[in-house]
């Protein structure tokens, strides 16, 4: 259970439980559409979610990828992940965090990475995750949260509006 700024509960679970994967397609597609700061794509399928979840149980089972969800009654309106690769980086961990529109700015954002933090595993070292430069508020929420910035590539970010921004890495300073 996690709780917003204003005392609202959100029951908090991971992915691998949650089967309805129509709403996980409803949320995914939901937070591409409204987020200029997420890589855009086409809506996902149900069928889309269902392989995704299925590759993903498998990394878990492996200590290699944790992903959790916020549910509000059945609607998923959070979510947050901890994604390791293999090979000579395994010990490098990305965040990713996704929150449906109507949900931002109520502090469920803080509230799901602290709790995705604790659901790490053995095998996840360093936590680092990558934020286009002006989003703001998505840089004050992960330096509230403990992330400082270790590099900035200029211009990487290609907006929608043909402009560009810079690519922050942050990491979790422990």
């Amino acid at each position: 259970m996690i709780t917003d700024k204003s005392g609202k509960e959100y029951t908090v679970i991971p992915l691998s439980e949650f089967d309805d994967f129509g709403e996980v397609a409803r949320f995914v597609s939901s937070v591409r559409a409204t987020s200029p700061h997420l890589l855009r794509a086409n809506p996902v399928t149900a069928n889309e979610e269902k392989k995704f979840i299925d590759d993903y149980r498998k990394s878990a089972e492996k200590g290699e990828s944790v992903i959790i969800i916020a549910l509000d009654g059945n609607r998923i309106v959070a979510w947050a992940s901890l994604d390791s690769k293999g090979g000579r980086m395994r010990h490098v961990t990305t965040l990713g965090v996704m929150l449906e529109d109507s949900y931002r700015g109520k502090g469920l954002g803080q509230a799901i990475i602290r709790e995705i933090l604790k659901h790490r595993t053995p095998l996840m070292g360093k936590i680092k995750l990558s934020v286009a430069s002006d989003n703001k508020v998505a840089i004050h929420v992960y330096t509230k949260t403990g992330f400082k910035e270790v590099a900035r590539f200029k211009d990487w970010v290609r907006n929608d509006d043909g402009t560009y921004c810079d690519d922050v890495v942050m990491e979790l300073e422990e």
